[in-house]
């Protein structure tokens, strides 16, 4: 037997010609898939007909937008009748019995993929929904599980669909159908169930799927785990390198965004005002408090400060007690900052400095890479909006009237 090589890319829906794979769904299978393009080729008619019968049953886009308006019962049936269609036009048709056989097994292993993905897809779709509905016994327990250890099933496009539903619902019929609320423990009990319940190469591309997959939510810990179990060198191969590199990118800047929401949550960031005592946003709880990072060589910053004023003054009498114009500085100096604070005209509003310039710890919890940069804080001392309207924008006296009221 030749040796498989499996590279994976795949599209979620399916060409009309749909058992010839194309270039986003590369399986290798030498000599069969050549056999394969010889015998559709040479039978124009027989593909366009089969097409036009029985496309829809391998359009996967379809199918899925599908799922939220019937009952498995329902969707079960219809895919049963599908099926027995397929057959007896194949059975009828005059070519080769190595189509047939083709087809044949392309017909089943879109029925079963269609079956598995039909509780993924509607709990996937339906947020709200805590849990898997999962399918009747009756229906799941006629499919032939020792299918998914012969590698050479997957050279069937119905199949390779199969697999990664099939492992997401056994996995999480083990987990009494609960969703997970951690990606990463997700794929680690795919991982795990793969591994224990597929054989070979079929463990190799549902590895490579989960990999593909998820990518965006992996741990270079866990990407790193997940490539060493692939056996296939070459396949394996695909996941070094670049692949891996993006994964601990992708990492760090979760890892950025969750430190900035915790700042947005838990602000508690320290600044010094112009006498050297340090205070943070906890002094104006019960306040709304509009924030401007600022400095004084910062031309676009001193163009925001006329409006400022004019912002201020445009408040109802009755806010301006409640309503904090905080500007803070991330001059590199004090003696810097102060001179700003006079040629400015800044004395009658609240001011800080922070430490550091661009490098202040404060800068950096916050995500501030540029400036001016203005802030929403609340009553209650929560960031509500980290990059607010300027002072010159029309609509920022309602966004604080608004938190003020």
């Amino acid at each position: 037997m030749k040796k498989i090589l499996i590279l994976l890319f795949l599209t979620t829906a399916v060409r009309a010609q749909h058992s010839v794979p194309d270039s986003s769904d590369i399986v290798v299978f030498g000599a069969y898939e050549d056999s394969l393009k010889i015998e559709l080729a040479g039978n124009p008619e027989f593909l366009k007909d089969f097409t036009g019968r029985f496309g829809k049953y391998y359009d996967n886009v379809y199918q899925y937008g599908r799922f939220a308006r019937l009952t498995v019962d329902a969707l079960e049936m219809e895919l049963f009748d599908q099926r027995a269609a397929q057959k007896q036009f194949l059975e009828k048709a005059a070519v080769s019995a190595f189509l047939k056989a083709h087809f044949n097994k392309e017909a089943d292993f879109q029925y079963w993929h269609l079956i598995y993905a039909y509780p993924v897809v509607r709990a996937n779709d339906d947020q709200k929904s805590r849990r898997l509905v999962s399918v009747p016994e009756v229906i799941t327990k006629s499919f032939r599980k020792q299918e998914l250890s012969q590698p050479s099933n997957l050279k069937y496009r119905a199949f390779r669909y199969l697999v990664p539903f099939y492992v997401s619902y056994e996995n999480s019929r083990g987990k009494n159908f609960e969703k997970y609320t951690n990606m990463l423990l997700m794929v680690n009990d795919k991982v795990e169930y793969s591994l224990k319940n597929l054989k070979g190469k079929v463990i190799d591309y549902s590895l490579a799927q989960l990999l593909l997959a998820y990518k965006p939510y992996l741990s270079t810990s866990l990407a790193q785990s997940v490539v060493s179990q692939i056996e296939d060198e070459a396949l394996r191969g695909l996941f070094t390198g670049r692949f891996l590199d993006d994964v601990a990118l992708q990492q760090a800047d979760r890892e950025e965004k969750q430190r900035v929401e915790e700042a947005r949550k838990n602000p508690v960031l320290t600044f010094s005002d112009p006498k050297g005592k340090t205070f943070d946003l906890s002094k104006f709880k019960g306040k709304v408090v509009y924030v401007d990072f600022w400095a004084s060589w910062c031309g676009p910053c001193k163009m925001q400060f006329p409006y400022a004023k004019k912002l201020h003054e445009s408040l109802p009498e009755k806010l301006k007690k409640d309503i904090v114009f905080l500007y803070i500085s991330i001059d590199d100096t004090v003696e810097k900052w102060e001179e700003g604070i006079k040629s400015n005209g800044l004395q009658d509003f609240v001011n800080g400095h922070v430490e550091g310039g661009w490098n202040a710890e404060v800068l950096a919890r916050l995500g501030i890479r540029s400036i001016p940069r203005y802030m929403l804080v609340d009553k209650n001392g929560k960031i509500v909006e980290d990059n607010a309207r300027r002072p010159s924008h029309p609509e920022i006296l309602s966004d604080l009237i608004r938190l003020a009221e």
